[in-house]
Parts: structure tokens; sequence; C-alpha cells
């Protein structure tokens, strides 16, 4: 399942269905047109904004979150508590604490078998804003970044 329509998740549904190995269950868009443009392609999906009864209603074996950055913390923690290997795209999460969330809905869901991957993380140097509980991304005047891929087994 596909949560997030635009560049990222179009990106990643051509590459995981480009072999035939891989299959689009379900499409979260809030957006129409990005629902409409996708279901060109995949038009078995089911389709829609309510990311949570998509979730259910489909039982995806990998949810791909790549919609909006505030949302991903609340759909990486669904998906993983029902099970399903998922797949971040960056950032992992706007708040220290719902990277946390994330970390510990996968411990307590994981397996062996399941895993959670955060595609592209960009990792800054930056300094931990205690008070606002999250990073400041621009420690000394400036935000250098790098890629990563990190992969919680």
């Amino acid at each position: 399942m596909i949560s997030g329509c635009g560049g990222a998740g179009r990106s990643v549904a051509k590459v995981a269905t480009a072999d035939g190995r891989g299959e689009i269950v379900g499409l979260v868009d809030p957006q129409q047109s990005q629902l409409d443009r996708m279901l060109t392609y995949y038009p078995e999906a089911a389709a829609g904004a309510d990311y949570a009864h998509l979730l259910q209603a489909t039982q995806p074996d990998v949810v791909v979150v790549a919609g909006p950055d505030h949302l991903h913390a609340d759909q990486s923690v669904m998906a993983l508590e029902q099970g399903c290997h998922v797949l971040i795209e960056k950032p992992l999460a706007t708040k220290v604490a719902d990277a946390r969330r994330i970390l510990d809905a996968q411990a307590r869901n994981g397996s062996e078998s399941s895993d959670c991957r955060i595609s592209s993380c960009m990792i800054h140097f930056c300094q931990y804003d205690e008070e606002r509980g999250s990073l400041n991304r621009h420690a000394n005047g400036r935000s250098i970044a790098t890629n990563i891929l990190l992969v919680l087994t």
C-alpha cells in the first residue's frame, strides 16, 4: 500500500512493480488528482483518503509512508501494529518523540520476518532542542545533510 501518491510514492510503486513481484493493493492520498493519476497505473488498487480504513481493508504486507511529513509517525505506527513491513520516506518523523514511537512500535510488533526501513533519511548536523522536544536543523547557522538507509530489524 502506498500512502502519499506524489513523486516519492510514485517512484517506489514503479520500482516495486517493475518486475512483476510487487502488487499495489491500496493508494492513500487526500488529493483526488494524485489518486487519479496513480489509478491510471494501478486500476485494481483500493483508493481513498482514509488511511486507517484502507490499511484495515487491504491488509498489505508492506506500507510505503510517503505522504506529508507530519503524518509519518502515526501512519508508520499503525502499519507496524498491524504487522506490516514499513518503508518510510524522509524524514522519519518531525519530532524526536515521534521517532521514538516508531522505534517502540517496531520493537513491540516486529519479528525476525518484519522490519522497518527508512529510505534516504536526511540526517542533519543539528542540535536537539530539549524544550521543544525536536531538532534544530540550523545549528551554527547552517544545515548539512547526508543520505543514509536505516534498517531496523
